[in-house]
């Protein structure tokens, strides 16, 4: 069911990782699907989802990233 939310949230455009006291934080931003009135230029687009990670191990990390991308 994770990988169905992950899908929804549109294409990845930012990633980023910082060291934390229990291990990674894995921050990750995606693009959000633009309205009709953004494009028409009428507003401006909105920004898009960011989901966060914490990870313990770098391995941890490189799998969360693989799942991510």
């Amino acid at each position: 069911m994770a990988e169905k939310d992950e899908e929804k949230l549109g294409e990845i455009c930012h990633v980023e990782i910082c060291c934390v006291e229990n291990g990674y934080k894995i921050s990750c931003h995606y693009e959000a699907e633009q309205s009709l009135s953004s494009r028409a230029g009428w507003v401006p687009p909105m920004p898009g989802e960011c989901k966060t990670y914490v990870e313990k191990t770098k391995a941890a990390v490189i799998e969360r990233l693989k799942k991510v991308l």
